[in-house]
């Protein structure tokens, strides 16, 4: 005769299945609201830096070089949301989920070091614009100082790009330095690969 029970093989099997099962959405579900969380996180100071920038430039215009900065912490802002948002679920969070303050603080930081990023390219692709090794219609132009000073530095902080076209340039393309994390590092090592091949000709 066949026992009522069934087979105990089959219904442990068939219980394994569904607790993985279940384990598997909640984590799938908590990944869901912690990437919510840390896009909320960033993403209503960004607009609100956004409308404050905007606002507060109306009436008392920044300096070039926190118009750049800004800009450039924008682009950042724009890059983390784009990836954060587009960051999909699969099984190789399931190890990582079940410390869920563990994998939120490492996406924080992440984010945190891409705006930093950010900000550095943007002042980065302004020494490049000045320096002349970015040249081109694409490119801003700059005028000099419009206060004399025999200090350096400060001519180099003080130019002025010498349209609002060249402002608009400028501006975009410290967006783009930021929001393109690649930009700057790829110019840089192709400057470097230039200056290591012009130094190897220059050798007898």
């Amino acid at each position: 005769p066949v026992s009522s029970q069934g087979n105990p093989l089959s219904r442990n099997s068939a219980e394994h299945y569904w607790e993985e099962l279940a384990k598997f959405r909640r984590a799938k579900l908590m990944f869901e609201r912690l990437r919510s969380t840390v896009g909320m996180f960033f993403g209503l100071p960004l607009i609100a830096a956004v409308l404050l920038g905007f606002w507060h430039a109306q009436d008392h215009p920044p300096p070039l070089w926190r118009s750049l900065i800004f800009a450039g912490f924008i682009g950042a802002g724009f890059s983390v949301l784009t990836r954060l948002y587009a960051l999909a679920w699969s099984m190789k969070f399931m190890s990582q989920i079940e410390d869920a303050q563990a994998f939120k603080k490492g996406l924080v930081i992440s984010c945190i070091l891409s705006l930093g990023e950010g900000v550095i390219a943007a002042c980065v692709i302004y020494l490049l614009f000045t320096s002349g090794l970015l040249t081109g219609d694409l490119f801003p132009a700059f005028d000099p100082p419009k206060t004399p000073t025999d200090n350096t530095f400060l001519r180099l902080f003080t130019q002025e790009p010498k349209t609002t076209v060249d402002m608009a340039k400028l501006l975009l393309w410290a967006f783009i330095a930021g929001f393109a994390e690649r930009l700057v590092p790829d110019k840089l090592n192709r400057l470097a690969g230039e200056a290591s091949d012009a130094k190897k000709k220059k050798q007898p």
